[in-house]
């Protein structure tokens, strides 16, 4: 018995996830392909798949189908690099959100915005840094309360942002339902990233991104929640993503 009738079902579940990927070329700007969001009379959801995303949704169906159901789906991290390229999709540039998204808040100064994640003092801390970039915080959340609670203050914020930073799956699954709730908006998956902004955990050096060890450096200062994600992570990743190229070659020949 091969590894690909092990699991076939997963493997072609995640082959057709990994083909919604948005790939962003080389060279481009991310703003040029969501500049139009804050305009769609329809809530717009922007979420990333890495290799802790693809692990869970090979163990997940319904998380799956939240990524899959994103307008946009960016790939972050090397691992997804090596694996997309591997059964024949260009990987293009790679989208790490900790980077994206002060990109794409500071190209929407003047927008309002609800930040929904982490907890005190870092979600005020984080306020303030996004103020400072020019938008307007308009309503802010921990991260652990009912999803109806979300759902209500966004309604009445009306907010043209919103930032949610729960992790994964919780916040995919909050996008989902704030999507059909509202009208119009743009709805960022930004796992860490309120804590990244109130500098709660510190970046890795530049020299350490452009070598892509940073989640080297992370692990380092989390090792006891990181050590599963990244570790033994890694290796069901790989093995995981071996029964996917095995999938797509077979689709291949057939």
């Amino acid at each position: 018995m091969t590894l690909l009738e092990i699991m076939p079902n997963r493997a072609a579940d995640l082959l057709s996830l990994l083909e919604t990927i948005t790939i962003i070329p080389d060279g481009s700007d991310i703003e040029a392909l969501i500049e139009s969001s804050g305009e769609s009379k329809q809530a717009r959801v922007l979420s990333f798949v890495n290799q802790h995303a693809f692990n869970l949704a090979w163990t997940d169906k319904a998380f799956s189908e939240e990524l899959r159901r994103a307008d946009y789906l960016l790939r972050d991290g090397v691992g997804l690099e090596i694996l997309l390229s591997l059964i024949g999709i260009q990987p293009g540039k790679n989208c790490n959100g900790t980077d994206i998204i002060p990109h794409l808040l500071e190209q929407r100064k003047g927008k309002s915005i609800a930040l929904f994640g982490t907890r005190e003092p870092w979600t005020s801390a984080a306020a303030a840094k996004i103020e400072e970039m020019g938008l307007k915080v308009c309503a802010t959340l921990n991260g652990f309360e009912e999803e109806q609670r979300y759902i209500d203050l966004a309604k009445d914020a009306k907010p043209d942002i919103i930032l949610l930073a729960m992790g994964m799956p919780r916040q995919e699954q909050l996008a989902g339902r704030l999507r059909e709730s509202l009208e119009c908006g743009l709805i960022i998956n930004g796992g860490a990233i309120l804590d990244f902004l109130a500098e709660r955990f510190p970046r890795a050096p530049r020299w350490v991104q452009s070598s892509r060890l940073e989640w080297l450096f992370r692990l380092a200062l989390e090792p006891r929640r990181l050590a599963r994600r990244y570790l033994s992570g890694g290796a069901v990743f790989a093995f995981r993503g071996l029964l996917v190229k095995q999938h797509a070659l077979t689709r291949q020949t057939q």
